[in-house]
């Protein structure tokens, strides 16, 4: 507590005896008006705190990605628009694709 000068605690892990008591507890935890709580099961907890970082680098790798994949067409000698008609044309297929599969979905 002192790195953060203060009186506080940023978390509080404990083991409750009973597993299937933890609904009991966090109204317990959530009712008592001295502290502002937010509980959550420890694995709920990290898989919130990973699917940031989950997504940020999901988005990075498709730029990554992206970037070098023209590049790379680009040094094989490929004229800038055909590369852009080629990514065009599978956007194209692929959204086609996506919407024959929900529409069949969607008639089900």
């Amino acid at each position: 507590m002192r790195e953060f000068r203060g009186q506080v605690f940023q978390s509080l892990s404990f083991r409750l005896e009973d597993p299937a008591a933890f609904a009991d507890a966090k109204r317990a935890l959530e009712a008592d008006k001295r502290a502002e709580v937010d509980a959550h099961r420890e694995s709920q907890f990290y898989a919130d705190q990973s699917q940031l970082m989950g997504s940020i680098l999901e988005t990075l790798a498709i730029l990554i990605t992206s970037i070098m994949a023209v590049a790379v067409l680009l040094t094989l000698g490929f004229h800038p628009r055909s590369v852009l008609a080629s990514f065009l044309a599978a956007s194209a297929i692929i959204a086609a694709v996506g919407g024959i599969i929900g529409c069949l979905i969607a008639l089900r």
